[in-house]
Order: C-alpha cells, then structure tokens, then sequence
C-alpha cells in the first residue's frame, strides 16, 4: 500500500470555540478497511457527556489528554474511566463523557480493516472496550508519543496513516468466503439470508458462523441485524417525528414493535426518547 501524503481535511469547530474537530479521508486504496481519522480538541467547560449507539464502526481512541469516562451496555462493568482504547464490534450503546478538556485522535476501521489492523480474531474483544495497550503494547506507547510531539494536524495525519499502513500490510485479511459474506450483508444493509450467503460460500451455515465471528466479531446473524439498525439509525433527521411504521418496512424490521425492540436494544432507548434527546442536543 503506497503512503499517503496529502489529505482532504475538514474542520469544524463549536461556534463558542469550546472545540474543534479535524476529518481526513484516508487514501482511496484504504477503502473498505480504514472509514476516517479525526482529530480533537476540546477546550475546557462543563463536562459533556454523549449517547453513543450501537455501530459496526469499529473505533480506536489515541488520547492525549484527560481520561474519557464511558459506561457501556455490553461490558457490563458499569462506568470507566478510560484512556486510550478500541471500542469492539456489538459493545451496545454507551455514554461518553469528556471532563471538559480533551485532546485526542481516531482511526476508525470496518470490521475486516480492524482485523488486520490488530492481527487478532475479532471475537476476542467484541462486545468490550479495550486499553490500547493492553492489544499494542510498546508499538502504540511510540506512536502516542511521537503523535503528541508533533506540531501540526498534518504531520499528526501523516504519521497515523503510516502507522496504520504497516500494520494492515503485517497482518493477513480476512478469508475469501467471509470477506465476501461481510461485503453482501453491508450492501445490503443486513437483508441477506444467512443460509443463502452459507450455499453461496459452500460452508455449513455452522462454519460460516464460527469462521465470521473469529474474524468480523460476530455471527452473520447478530451483524446483519446490527446493520439493519445502523441502515434505520441514519435515515433519521432531528425534524419531524418520523413515519416509523413506513421506515420499519424500509429498512427491514417485520412491523413497528419490532423496530422499536431493536433500537432499544442497540440504542439503549426507546426511538421516540431517542429522538426528543436528540432535538435538545441539536
């Protein structure tokens, strides 16, 4: 993979100035492993604190400032105060909150791009949130350093994705059969019959199972319906009460109440909650 040296970066910041976010796409030959890099600043104030739902983002924190506290659903370990750490596939919603000064970075992979990046099976930590340290050990020590020495957002750029470029080279990808199945169940938004992608494979509807949770995190079945829920999550605007009836037909769901168990489930509230708490965030 050839390095990559310069980046398209937005910037948006608070219209107090209270913080200020940095995006980059990585290159184009990184499509499907690496979704962005950002960067962060927050610049002191009240704490902030943040519903995050349940996404097959896989997110890897690098974080230079205070420790985040965040009380995940899927750990079960109530509140943490966390560093740096990745946040694995299925760890269910949890709230993140800043103590009002941060200074941070993020990579965030797909599941196939998070499986090289860690060279690890995925089940290992998913459904948990975890010290980068604890999976990188030394490697990660270097690379907070020199990230934090750097004087600007493009050498701290720069550096990360070379980071992440010689660890996606020094791992293996995922196997043919479930590269694949992983590709037809996010095209098509976790709508894709298990069995079906199984004959497809020529794998038993067991061994795809087994061989897609080692290497995606979870069960064909339990992603497609983290998709589904990822496919309703971003059809939502902060208007309107949506037509939930008509979006549980859209994006999959058997009827309305079925919808509504599923984004409890992956929310943490129900989606007319949801929504009010959006519009006050908003």
């Amino acid at each position: 993979m050839r390095q990559a040296t310069t980046f398209d970066e937005t910037v948006l910041s608070a219209p107090d100035g209270r913080w200020t976010m940095h995006s980059v796409r990585p290159g184009a030959d990184l499509a499907g492993l690496v979704l962005g890099y950002q960067g962060y600043v927050e610049r002191g104030g009240p704490v902030l604190c943040q519903r995050e739902v349940s996404t097959t983002l896989i997110p890897v924190v690098i974080n230079f400032g205070p420790v985040f506290r965040v009380d995940s659903s899927g750990t079960g370990r109530g509140p943490e105060d966390l560093r740096s750490f990745v946040a694995g596939l299925d760890g269910g919603p949890a709230a993140v909150a800043s103590t009002g000064a941060s200074f941070c970075m993020q990579v965030d992979f797909s599941p196939p791009g998070a499986y090289r990046f860690f060279g690890l099976p995925m089940r290992e930590f998913a459904g948990d949130i975890v010290p980068l340290d604890a999976l990188l050990g030394d490697d990660f020590r270097r690379l907070a350093d020199v990230l934090f020495c750097a004087t600007d957002w493009t050498s701290r750029f720069a550096l990360l994705d070379g980071f992440v470029r010689a660890r996606l080279r020094r791992h293996p990808a995922p196997s043919p059969q479930v590269a694949w199945a992983w590709r037809q169940l996010n095209r098509s938004q976790g709508r894709e019959r298990i069995d079906a992608l199984a004959a497809r494979v020529g794998w038993s509807r067991k061994h795809l199972a087994d061989r897609f949770a080692a290497e995606i995190g979870r069960p064909p079945k339990t992603v497609a319906r983290l998709l589904r829920f990822e496919h309703l999550h971003g059809l939502l605007g902060t208007g309107e009460t949506p037509d939930w009836s008509a979006l549980a037909h859209d994006c999959g769901y058997a009827d309305q109440a079925h919808l509504v168990r599923e984004f409890r489930h992956f929310a943490g509230i129900t989606p007319g909650d949801y929504m009010n708490e959006r519009r006050l965030r908003d």
